[in-house]
């Protein structure tokens, strides 16, 4: 699978994922942080940024566990290498 239908897997599945018992989804989060940047006239490379700031939590089990207790565990890191590769 490449990293394109990788990242479009991982934004189906967190459209259903929200914030501890918040209505905000992580994908509505998501979209609203990509779409602040471009009403900002935000570079590409930054709304994209913005779009995948919390891909990190979803690319590894431990991550996507985190995300539920409300944990950090350190999701930039796991995103920016996997996104890097």
């Amino acid at each position: 699978m490449s990293i394109t239908d990788e990242i479009k897997s991982i934004l189906l599945e967190i459209s259903r994922n929200r914030f501890n018992e918040s209505w905000v989804t992580q994908s509505s989060n998501a979209l609203q942080c990509a779409q602040n940047a471009e009403i900002a006239y935000s570079s590409v490379e930054m709304i994209t940024a913005c779009l995948l700031h919390d891909i990190g939590h979803l690319l590894n089990y431990v991550a996507r566990q985190a995300i539920r207790n409300g944990e950090n565990a350190e999701h930039e890191h796991i995103a920016m290498d996997c996104l890097r590769s």
